[in-house]
């Protein structure tokens, strides 16, 4: 959903067959008007990720990109609406990727968080 500048997370899927046949299906149309009544303001946005052209993605790539975006998106929303797969790794580095400290970070953590990627 899209609101005040940001986008949440409400939903990560992966289409399997022909994009029609996985997005307007009766269940998934339900979790969307499922977002749209319960964010009360924002609009409904879908993003795609695409294989670069004329190149044919492994099954196991495909699999790894959802999973990642789907104990990604808890952080960001804990009312996901999709909840499979949404267990997130145990490990963590403190201030960087899954910490839960609060306050300011030292200057460590600081410089491994301004790295690409994390």
């Amino acid at each position: 959903m899209r609101s005040g500048g940001g986008t949440t997370p409400v939903c990560v899927g992966r289409a399997t067959k022909g994009f029609g046949q996985e997005c307007f299906t009766h269940h998934k149309l339900h979790k969307c008007n499922e977002a749209l009544a319960d964010c009360g303001r924002g609009s409904l946005v879908i993003l795609f990720f695409e294989a670069p052209s004329g190149r044919r993605v492994p099954a196991r790539n495909i699999n790894l990109l959802e999973n990642f975006l789907m104990q990604s998106a808890p952080s960001v929303n804990d009312r996901l609406l999709d909840i499979r797969k949404t267990g997130q790794e145990r490990w963590r580095i403190r201030g960087v990727v899954r910490s839960q400290r609060r306050g300011a970070r030292s200057k460590a953590a600081r410089q491994a968080a301004a790295m690409p990627g994390l």
